[in-house]
């Protein structure tokens, strides 16, 4: 069938394109048929943008109807956008234009290529402004577009209750229109909401979702038996997970790696070890990276309470090999982000230089006439806005690129974090293995830090990644408390007196005291400047 309709758009594409040899005839008809196949043969409405000749000399609506189009195509193939380059022409064009329904259009797939590239925040505008035209907007498409997408931004952003209603707006129209695709999209959207209160409706929407599976696409099938059976996982009946898991399964097209870890993770429960195990390695073959660090992260913590920390630690180091990958990609994107920023201000520069020059054109002309008085009023006026808007431009891309290089910064501390976690992981104790993953849990939750259950996988973490610190400290100054040489651990670590203290659960003076009378220990004499020498000491011993 993929291949049939393959065929049929390029045979349509063939007899338009020889019809558009005419001479005065343009490439309308094209976008026409382009446009009637983009719901029903994606594919074959993107192959016939494709094969329009030259679509850099379009002008005009023209280029922006083309623009439009190819993202449309593109979004509807799945093809993920890595630029708003294109999209941009359109929205530039129609920003001015009365047709509002396209100008609906643009900035719906404007967000929608903003979300492909991870830029969620940038994303909410263009999409707020979309449901603004709401009323302009005739295709139901491209209404329940703008309802899912705002739903799945607030849902990102944590407003669940938002989320939730923008999900059932899209619902509405989509029951109206009996879009059972389309229906069940939004019915697995609805019911994997965290919301508490919500709890009792979620089984009334799995009963309305099963209800339409059957008439659903295969992957859309697939894809609400997995959800159902998440659903049922997370409330411990794990028998029905199974049965769904195993469903989704079965009816995938393609290689299930969802279906495939979520049924691993049943059988881990159930004891079933070795069918776990091979499902797992199955799901590790998936492109997706979340899925291959999730599973990595279980394997490692199993084969941990299992006593092989042989194999705990290679699995660790694959999981910190997947995360140094995803960072990498993150870090290029965020200086890809920037250079399109530089760009952009480069071009408002030039079309200023433009602008400027028909200025002199028409203000030239306008001297002929009389008024140059008048005339050069209103040009310096005019100038002086212009030059003011185009310095808040500039300053607003030049905080936002150092934002940006902060984002890069982190990442690169991230990166250094995880080099000192493979050279730990070059030793094999048991004893290693537990402060590597003390340390990796004060990472992600400073707040899950124990005095006494957690002070020696302290030191020994320190000893490891710190040349013997935590041993060294204690050898040159033994009469430090044991609260003392914590606190030295802690700021060598890199936290503040006031993290340390929510730490600790004391009070910030009580870490103060503390830091004297470890001063006093350590001859470090002086009032104001204490425990400011105290920490340079440490932080350089």
């Amino acid at each position: 069938m993929k291949h049939a309709s393959r065929l049929f758009g390029l045979i349509v594409a063939l007899g338009l394109l020889m019809s558009n040899c005419k001479p005065d005839q343009g490439p309308t008809p094209v976008f026409a048929e382009a446009e009637s196949l983009m719901y029903t043969h994606p594919d074959s409405a993107l192959h016939l943008l494709q094969a329009i000749p030259t679509p850099e000399q379009l002008t005009g609506q023209a280029q922006a109807d083309y623009a439009l189009l190819m993202t449309q195509a593109k979004s509807r193939n799945r093809i993920y956008a890595t630029s708003d380059s294109l999209i941009r022409i359109a929205v530039d064009y129609y920003q001015h234009s009365d047709e509002m329904g396209q100008k609906a259009k643009t900035l719906l797939y404007l967000g929608d290529v903003l979300m492909d590239m991870e830029r969620y925040a940038d994303a909410t505008l263009p999409l707020k402004q979309a449901e603004e035209l709401m009323e302009h907007v005739s295709d139901r498409q491209i209404q329940t577009m703008i309802y899912s997408n705002l739903g799945y931004l607030n849902r990102k952003a944590g407003d669940y209750e938002l989320a939730l209603s923008y999900y059932k707006k899209a619902l509405a129209i989509n029951r109206a229109y009996q879009d059972t695709d389309r229906i069940v999209s939004n019915l697995i959207n609805i019911m994997n909401l965290p919301i508490p209160e919500f709890a009792d409706s979620a089984e009334n929407y799995i009963c309305q979702l099963e209800q339409e599976i059957s008439s659903a696409r295969p992957d859309l099938q697939e894809k609400a038996y997995n959800n159902i059976g998440v659903y049922y996982k997370r409330h411990n009946q794990l028998k029905k997970a199974e049965q769904l898991f195993q469903k989704a399964v079965s009816i995938s097209k393609e290689i299930p790696y969802h279906s495939f870890k979520n049924l691993a993770d049943i059988y881990i429960a159930q004891e079933k070890h070795q069918q776990a195990d091979s499902l797992y390695q199955l799901a590790l073959n998936s492109p997706t990276w979340a899925i291959r660090v999730r599973i990595y992260e279980d394997l490692y913590k199993r084969k941990l309470e299992l006593g092989q920390t042989e194999e705990a630690a290679h699995y660790m180091n694959a999981y910190i090999q997947a995360v140094d990958s995803f960072h990498t990609h993150r870090q290029a994107n965020e200086i890809q982000a920037i250079q399109q920023k530089y760009d952009q201000e480069v071009i408002l520069r030039q079309k200023d230089r433009i602008e400027i020059w028909l200025y002199r054109i028409v203000f030239s002309f306008l001297t002929l006439l009389g008024i140059l008085t008048a005339l050069a009023w209103y040009l310096k006026r005019r100038y002086k806005t212009k030059l003011q808007t185009l310095q808040e431009q500039i300053n607003k891309i030049t905080s936002s690129a150092e934002s940006d290089k902060a984002e890069i910064s982190k990442l690169n501390d991230l990166l250094a974090q995880s080099n000192v976690i493979k050279q730990a992981l070059q030793l094999s104790t048991l004893e290693d293995i537990q402060a590597l993953e003390f340390y990796l849990r004060i990472l992600q939750d400073s707040g899950s830090f124990h005095t006494k259950n957690d002070f020696e996988s302290l030191k020994h973490w320190l000893d490891l990644s710190q040349n013997n610190f935590a041993s060294r400290l204690k050898s040159i100054y033994p009469y430090l408390s044991p609260v003392e040489l914590t606190i030295c651990c802690l700021l060598r670590m890199g936290y503040s007196l006031k993290q340390i203290s929510t730490m600790l659960k004391v009070q910030e003076e009580t870490i103060r005291r503390n830091i004297y009378r470890a001063c006093t220990h350590m001859n470090i004499n002086g009032d104001k400047e204490k425990i400011k020498e105290f920490t340079s000491t440490i932080k350089f011993f």
